[in-house]
């Protein structure tokens, strides 16, 4: 069985940090350090780690946003930098390059095919109804706006299908269809991340495997 690295890594650095709240209570320090100024420092490698992990999984560009967010945060730690007064230059910067890499004006909207729907939802809101009868998948990036993807009136592949999802201070919703298995496999921070389905489906109904990252944001799955 092959290890996830990353959740490892992502785990270690939040048990320090807990660790680090628990004995910053009683004031220890070692070698000068308080258990208080580790974590000042400890905090900003979570979205470091996250927006590495994004970037080399799936190639977004949230993984890189993510990422030099974590960076920005860590350089007003150690440098006392304004993080607010680079943020956001630093993102109208990343938005621009993208555009200029993909080659195209426009770096919002939605790609579809009849199995798979790619939405990048930038400083706007998307709706999506899906109408798909061989459904596979979805990629979602959502920063600063807000996602619905309708999948009530879409038939779901027989062998499943995968929705990974990446929200930066934004909102994502997905209306699932009642005959599938749902895994919600996503994780949230400084955010939420919510199952809100009560349908019952049998065993041979298909697998819908909803997964990703809320920062700063949420996901509803209803």
């Amino acid at each position: 069985m092959k290890r996830d690295y990353t959740k490892l890594l992502l785990g270690l650095i939040i048990t320090v940090i807990g660790l680090s709240l628990l004995f910053n209570q009683f004031n220890i320090a070692i070698f000068g350090i308080t258990f208080g100024q580790l974590l000042s420092y400890l905090w900003p490698l979570i979205f470091i780690i996250i927006g590495l992990s994004i970037w080399f999984g799936a190639k977004s560009q949230a993984g890189i946003i993510i990422t030099v967010i974590g960076i920005l945060f860590f350089l007003n730690i150690i440098f006392d930098i304004s993080i607010w007064s680079l943020l956001w230059p630093v993102i109208i910067i990343i938005i621009g390059l993208s555009i200029l890499f993909k080659g195209s004006s426009k770096s919002t909207g939605i790609k579809s095919s009849d199995s798979h729907i790619t939405v990048n939802s930038i400083f706007t809101g998307i709706e999506k109804q899906v109408n798909s009868k061989n459904f596979q998948g979805s990629n979602i990036f959502t920063m600063f706006g807000g996602t619905e993807l309708d999948l009530t009136k879409a038939q779901i592949d027989k062998d499943g299908a995968n929705i990974d999802i990446t929200v930066l201070f934004g909102g994502v919703t997905i209306i699932v269809p009642k005959n599938v298995i749902i895994k919600s496999e996503g994780s949230a921070l400084l955010g939420g991340w919510e199952e809100k389905v009560d349908a019952v489906p049998n065993e041979k109904s298909p697998v819908l495997r909803i997964g990703g990252t809320a920062i700063f944001g949420g996901v509803e799955i209803k």
